[in-house]
């Protein structure tokens, strides 16, 4: 390993200590001499599970945090479904505060071709020919004045439209005419229609083809802006989270008992 700017051994003994409660704690393998962790939490074999990944990009670290936090917190109790969650997909880049793995690899790049890139593989290991209700990405854009979310979803409705709303007084959205090099189709969201046939034109597949084309009929990926102070950022994600599972989850919340 190289000199780390960040301890991922403290990262990991947070991830081993929920494992120890009501997640169940996977340790799926090693990538670049870290441990890679997958969670899960089951509360019927017949439940839709939900899919949960961060840290894509080690120097985005607002989504390990959110996902880390959701699980050490009770809010996903509410929720009648099974959980896998993946909490640093990149964890060498991550102890680096840098975006690439230790090859230099975009991770999400190579998820349609994964033998060339260990982190991809480990992935799309993990992740089998399992189905989810839907897929949540927790990402960060340097270059973001504020936050977006970009949906790949085949037919309404759509979880972008509500964003703005379910946000407002905490995070601002971002206005451009563009989000991450498409078209906005709204304040602070961008959609892609999931159709296979454009994925296959693509060499380059990011996770949101590969679960698109075979894991899931939604997919969400949440962008915060890294200028601002990760406890917004993080909260920011947690806001999104609840609001996808409103409109995911067609049963209500079950409400929590106080102890």
């Amino acid at each position: 390993m190289m000199n780390a700017t960040r301890d991922y051994q403290k990262l990991a003994k947070r991830i081993e200590s929920l494992a120890t409660g009501e997640w169940r704690g996977e340790l799926a393998g090693l990538v670049s001499g870290y441990s890679f962790f997958a969670l899960r939490r089951q509360v019927a074999p017949d439940a839709p599970t939900i899919l949960l990944t961060a840290g894509m990009h080690g120097d985005e670290p607002a989504g390990v945090e959110a996902a880390l936090h959701w699980m050490e917190g009770d809010d996903w109790r509410s929720w009648p479904v099974n959980w896998l969650v993946l909490p640093c997909i990149n964890p060498s880049g991550w102890s680096q505060d840098r975006r690439t793995n230790a090859e230099g690899q975009d991770i999400n790049r190579h998820f349609l071709d994964p033998d060339e890139c260990p982190e991809a593989a480990m992935v799309r290991r993990v992740l089998g020919h399992e189905r989810f209700l839907l897929a949540m990405d927790f990402h960060e854009d340097s270059d973001a004045a504020g936050y977006y979310i970009c949906e790949t979803k085949t037919q309404p409705p759509f979880l972008g439209e509500r964003i703005p709303q379910a946000l407002s007084g905490i995070m601002p959205v971002a206005d451009n005419a563009r989000l991450d090099g498409r078209r906005a189709r709204g304040p602070g969201w961008v959609l892609r229609l999931g159709r296979r046939s454009a994925f296959e034109r693509r060499r380059q597949w990011p996770l949101a083809f590969h679960l698109t084309a075979c894991c899931t009929d939604h997919f969400l990926c949440s962008e915060t802006p890294t200028h601002l102070p990760l406890e917004l950022r993080v909260r920011t994600h947690l806001t999104v989270l609840q609001e996808a599972l409103r409109f995911a989850v067609k049963q209500p919340p079950v409400a929590t008992p106080i102890s």
